[in-house]
């Protein structure tokens, strides 16, 4: 065996040289086995610096050079011999395999495509790694030049630094406009965002008032709803228990309506013999409604009569004009005197428990035991006899008709002037307030009658029918119903007395001047809408600075009035030409209609520049 120790490459040799000799030398003592996919696996006995200076030849030389050398040496006839290259950079893992039955070959499961896996770094516990520190110093570079450009020669650390590159340059004109443009596009954008923010919150100031406006509106129509509903029970309530003038008013209205619908249904469907028969069944079934009606009214008339009138007459307090026009009002010992009286026959009117009913007696008894007197005496029988009832346990059915006595009397009781002064009071102002000088006969009914039973209106000449006699009038006749124009005249007086205005002329108007007013001159429609019904419509004034008089004022719904009103400019300037020629003509005829309040208005407006009042 050759020694391997020896030097490989001689003095005058080359490397390529060298190493086939050395091929040579070791072809002998290497063992090299080569398998198909590139593994190797060496076993020699060459020494370890050979085995080192060949792996790295071997990491400078690929395989297939290797592979023709060996070729080459395989066509020499000295050196001839096969040898097999094993590649032991990676050793790899035995998988297990399985064996040829017939011929015996063994087959390995190879790992040659992938990796073997990475172990890892291992555990180490030797004394360093268990005792060393990290110690950090810094440390300053030495720069002994400075230059503008890099050098080729010389190394400059330049990871932190900046590099600036030269910009065009800039006058003072130049970078004050281009700070006057910057200024302007950031005050651009500032002034689009403050003004959407603007905008945003006019949207929803606007979106507020909508909603508010919206939510008074609908409260108004309810309002309004509720109202009307309320107007229509209140009418459905008088018509059905009539008590008062205007009740019957409205009654004989809707008979007169009813009675024209059906003669206008008997013309159209019949004529002749047929036409007559149904106009007598006509007559006959108003004649009948008539008689209950009438009916009705007497039964309110005595139920009138029974109320106590004399005490709401004499719980009237004192009231005069006093000291700058200040009302002043003054109850006295008699009046409170009269309220008490007037409380206790409201407590004898109500259902009371019977024990409240019994001290309400007892009571009774002890303010009128001491008073002589028929009634008196009466009246404390009935209590007696009542509480003894009551003592028994009889109900309030079984004593309806007592308790009626003991009101009745009590009534008696009350207008004795030891019980009541304000009685006597009140009879002297009667018979001072009727003497003969006062009395009218009416020329219907010839009887004699206080001129407060006649009445009044503007058109009146002669004081000659009285309000007994005119109501038989309306009933047998003319059946209007006079409230929708009442309701008129009030709000005309409430809207004048709002603004001051004491001296207009609708305080002096009576019902039948509004009911001509609206019903033959403004024809009981609406000047703007021709809206016909009289619940909604109100009569305005036509010019808002003067004061109101049938020649100013305009026939309009409650909310025509409304917005006519709230307009600061005058009718000429609203109005068209066309409407205001038929506004002033309709003036006209009420002026001449209604000339005597035109002296009138004249003299108050007169008297009120006199005075000097504002």
């Amino acid at each position: 065996m050759e020694n391997l120790d020896s030097p490989v490459v001689s003095d005058g040799g080359s490397l390529a040289e060298s190493i086939s000799n050395l091929e040579k030398r070791i072809s002998d003592q290497i063992l090299l086995a080569v398998n198909c996919f590139g593994d190797s696996e060496a076993e020699s006995n060459i020494p370890s610096h050979v085995q080192v200076w060949i792996s790295k030849i071997l990491e400078d030389r690929s395989l297939a050079e290797m592979g023709d050398d060996l070729s080459d040496m395989g066509q020499d006839e000295d050196r001839g011999a096969g040898v097999e290259v094993v590649d032991s950079s990676v050793r790899k893992a035995f998988l297990g395999g399985y064996v040829h039955r017939g011929t015996g070959a063994e087959y390995h499961d190879a790992c040659s495509q992938t990796q073997p896996p990475d172990p890892g770094p291992g555990t180490t516990t030797h004394r360093t790694t268990q005792t060393y520190t990290w110690r950090d110093q810094g440390q300053n570079t030495l720069s002994t030049r400075s230059m503008q450009t890099l050098r080729s020669d010389l190394h400059s650390p330049w990871a932190g630094d900046r590099l600036v590159s030269p910009q065009p340059y800039t006058t003072a004109d130049e970078a004050e406009r281009k700070m006057t443009r910057l200024l302007t596009e950031k005050a651009t954008v500032i002034q689009k965002y403050f003004r959407g923010w603007l905008g945003r919150r006019y949207l929803d100031q606007l979106r507020e008032k909508k909603r508010r406006r919206e939510e008074l509106e609908r409260r108004e129509l309810q309002l309004k709803q509720r109202e009307r509903e309320l107007v229509l029970k209140r009418n459905v309530i008088a018509v059905t228990y009539p008590k008062n003038k205007q009740d019957f008013e409205m009654l004989y209205a809707i008979l007169e309506k009813w009675r024209q619908d059906q003669v206008a249904r008997a013309e159209q469907m019949a004529t002749g013999a047929g036409r007559k028969a149904m106009l007598w069944f006509l007559l006959k079934k108003q004649l009948q409604l008539m008689s209950r009606i009438e009916q009705l009214w007497r039964q309110a008339v005595a139920e009138e009569a029974r109320k106590p009138r004399l005490l709401d007459a004499t719980t009237e307090v004192r009231r005069w004009t006093g000291y700058k026009r200040l009302a002043v009002s003054m109850e006295t010992l008699e009046v409170q005197q009269a309220w008490q009286l007037r409380e206790l026959h409201r407590a004898l009117g109500e259902d009371l428990a019977s024990g409240e009913r019994a001290e309400l007696l007892v009571c009774l008894r002890q303010a009128f035991s001491h008073l002589g007197g028929g009634s008196a005496r009466e009246l404390v029988r009935l209590l007696d006899r009542e509480c003894h009832f009551l003592a028994m346990g009889l109900g309030a059915p079984r004593l309806a008709g007592l308790r009626a006595r003991i009101e009745q009397v009590f009534l008696d009781v009350v207008r004795d002037p030891r019980v009541n002064p304000q009685v006597a009071t009140l009879r002297a102002a009667e018979q001072g307030r009727v003497p003969q000088r006062d009395v009218v006969r009416c020329d219907r009914c010839l009887k004699f009658k206080h001129y407060s039973k006649f009445p009044l209106g503007n058109l009146t000449k002669m004081v000659s029918c009285c309000s007994a006699c005119q109501w038989l009038e309306v009933a047998g006749r003319t059946r209007v119903d006079l409230g929708p124009y009442r309701n008129i005249a009030r709000a005309v007086r409430r809207d004048e007395q709002r603004q001051a205005a004491y001296c207009s002329v609708a305080f002096v108007m009576s019902d039948d001047d509004f009911y001509l007013l609206v019903d033959n001159i403004w024809q009981g429609h609406s000047a703007i809408s021709s809206s016909g019904d009289l619940k909604l419509l109100r009569l305005c004034r036509w010019d808002t600075e003067s004061l109101w008089s049938p020649w100013n004022c305009i026939l309009l719904t409650a909310d025509e009035a409304k917005a006519h009103c709230s307009s600061n400019s005058s009718p000429g300037e609203i109005y068209e030409d066309n409407f205001k020629e038929k506004v002033i003509h309709r003036h006209a005829i009420a002026k001449l209609q209604f000339k005597h309040l035109a002296r009138h208005d004249q003299a108050c407006l007169d008297t009120q520049e006199t005075v000097g009042i504002d």
